[in-house]
């Protein structure tokens, strides 16, 4: 074990010139050129080791963690940003990175930059899954970063073309559609969404969603009626489904499942004051 911290580095990088695979001894040398602020060959350490790692998750770290050299100790957000894209590579569903990204596109003002790169990666993809994924962060880009939410449409839609299940593009499009008030169009991708969703308390959302959609955009209260009742359904203690028809039915002078529904409410609180 060497004391003195030049010459433990030195001593590091002449066994990694012999085993440059040899983890501990990048680790120790990572730690020392980071006491003694060396980032450029920090960097080069850190993507050298790039090469003896397995999985994008490693990789994605690594590359992450370049990237925050090259923006917080460097000064250096254009090479942070190409960092980022090489991490983003390993995982086009990773969203802390393209989040990163976005952050980082708008900072350095590459945005048609970024979208004219992964438009083409996307058209380029075998795999539906993952095409479909980097689809449906093109739509959000073009919607969040440049407002362009026509473009926004065409890339969830695009998304769909590769993967008629993907609940992601469904959810992206109902955004879009609730943004420019498609309130037909909103009531068709959301009931498609609820019937695929297999997270139980999403589907809820979503029906909710769908629900209030009727009753309060299209004024449709048959339809609305049925949606909150898929919804409490799913979730028979789900307080806002019941709310809501408590208000329907009232409206309707449905006074039979204005008392069932108000006895289940009844029932709800009764539990909860029995829990307190």
């Amino acid at each position: 074990k060497v004391g003195d911290g030049g010459a433990a580095a030195e001593a590091y990088e002449r066994v990694l010139e012999l085993d440059p695979s040899n983890f501990v001894a990048s680790t120790e040398l990572e730690g020392l050129y980071r006491q003694r602020k060396a980032w450029p060959r920090l960097v080069e350490l850190l993507l050298a080791r790039l090469e003896y790692v397995d999985g994008p998750p490693e990789r994605i770290n690594l590359f992450s963690a370049i990237a925050a050299i090259y923006e917080e100790e460097m000064d250096d957000r254009d090479s942070a940003f190409v960092t980022l894209q090489a991490a983003f590579r390993e995982d086009y569903s990773n969203d802390p990175v393209a989040k990163e990204m976005e952050r980082l596109a708008n900072e350095t003002k590459k945005w048609n930059e970024l979208l004219t790169e992964y438009t083409q990666v996307a058209r380029g993809m075998p795999d539906p899954k993952q095409a479909s994924d980097l689809w449906v962060k093109i739509a959000r880009w073009y919607d969040s970063a440049l407002d362009h939410t026509e473009y926004a449409i065409a890339s969830a839609k695009e998304a769909l073309s590769h993967d008629a299940d993907h609940v992601g593009a469904m959810s992206a499009l109902a955004d879009f559609y609730r943004k420019r008030g498609q309130w037909k169009e909103l009531v068709g991708i959301l009931s498609k969404h609820a019937e695929l969703e297999k997270d139980s308390e999403r589907k809820v959302e979503v029906l909710i969603s769908l629900a209030e959609t009727f009753e309060v955009q299209l004024a449709d209260a048959g339809q609305a009626t049925a949606c909150y009742e898929q919804a409490l359904r799913c979730d028979e203690r789900c307080l806002r489904a019941i709310d809501a028809l408590e208000r329907l039915h009232r409206r309707a002078q449905s006074w039979d499942r204005l008392a069932e529904i108000l006895g289940k409410k009844s029932q709800i609180v009764s539990d909860e004051i029995g829990r307190a």
